[in-house]
């Protein structure tokens, strides 16, 4: 895993690809945790990521502040589900919502000024 920090979007880790003999071995690593935790480390925001110098405890107090605000949706067996309950989605939704409460910021696309 490498860590690289980017003046505008903060720090991100990335994992270094690894070939595999077999496509049950790339499988099993693409799905471990060493492999999504990273992913999961990237979706969160910025002021998270950028923590350094604090106690466990911290980090985990600001994680679990931005978790409370992310809906728990869990599909229901035997129902069609009309929400995407990905990681990406989610992220993607709460990113939104923080976009529309951001004093100064609508939201929308770029105007252009004339």
């Amino acid at each position: 895993m490498e860590e690289n920090k980017n003046p505008r979007r903060g720090r991100l880790c990335y994992v270094q690809s690894t070939r595999a003999s077999s496509k049950g071995l790339q499988t099993l690593i693409h799905h471990s945790f060493s492999h999504n935790g990273v992913r999961l480390f990237n979706c969160a925001p910025r002021h998270i990521r950028n923590l350094t110098g604090v106690t466990t405890d911290t980090f985990k107090h600001h994680l679990d502040k931005w978790l409370a605000d992310i809906p728990d949706q869990p599909p229901t067996p035997g129902y069609s589900s009309s929400r995407d309950n990905t990681l990406p989605s989610v992220v993607l939704e709460a990113r939104n919502r923080q976009l529309q409460t951001t004093p100064g910021m609508s939201g929308g696309p770029p105007q252009l000024r004339r």
